[in-house]
Order: structure tokens, then sequence, then C-alpha cells
């Protein structure tokens, strides 16, 4: 199990309490990045950048356009951080979420720690141009 499948199956089990009553697809979208972002997973923020980015602008209302403009002015400047410092090296071990992750095995920390320029390894953020 990926882990964003994971992911996934957890935010179903409890959608209401993640979500929100009156969820959209962009304030959910926008939801899981701010989460990503918290947990210190840049290389799943990086993703989310790339493949929702055109979905979230068509959908999203013009405060949470402006909260996403936001989120990225930060994300830029953890990019650089990771850039220099390796991928995953702001990931936060004690996150409760990374905890589970890396417990049941859905996070291979060797996967997603590591040098900046590991051969034969794509740093997402760099990839993503952010």
């Amino acid at each position: 199990m990926t882990e964003a499948s994971m992911w996934r199956q957890k935010t179903m089990q409890h959608p209401s309490s993640f979500m929100g009553e009156n969820s959209t697809a962009a304030s959910f979208i926008l939801k899981c990045m701010k989460l990503s972002e918290e947990r210190g997973a840049y290389h799943v923020l990086a993703t989310r950048f790339r493949e929702n980015d055109a979905e979230l602008r068509a959908t999203a209302t013009p405060e949470e356009l402006s909260e996403y403009e936001r989120l990225k002015v930060r994300a830029a400047s953890a990019f650089r951080f990771e850039q220099k410092h390796g991928r995953g090296s702001l990931l936060r071990m004690d996150h409760p979420l990374n905890r589970e992750l890396i417990t049941t095995g859905v996070i291979k920390l060797a996967q997603v720690v590591g040098p900046v320029d590991t051969p034969g390894t794509v740093f997402v953020g760099r990839s993503a141009g952010l």
C-alpha cells in the first residue's frame, strides 16, 4: 500500500472530520497540501502542486486561491532548503501521521530521506520547477 492510498483510506474512514461539511474539491486538495506542509513531507507537496494545480485553480474560491499562493511561497523556501540539505531533511519524524506511516512500512525512509544528488533519484521540487 502506498502512502497516498493509505492516506485516502484513512480520510475516507472519517471524511467529515477531515473534509468538513461543506468541503469542495479545492478545499480538500488545499487541506491535504497543508497537511503535507505540517508533516514536512515536501516531496508529497511538490507532487500535489504538479498534479492538482489546474483543478484547484478551476474550483477554488478567491480566498482559497490566496491561501494556495501563500502556501506556494512558503513551500518554495522549503524546497530550496531541501535542495541544499537533502531530500526529506524537513520531514517531521514526530508528526503522528509520519510515525504511523513509518511504523506500518508505508514510508520507507531510505526512499524519502536522502542526499540532494542521489544518483537515480529525482528531487520532485526541482522537477516541478518549484
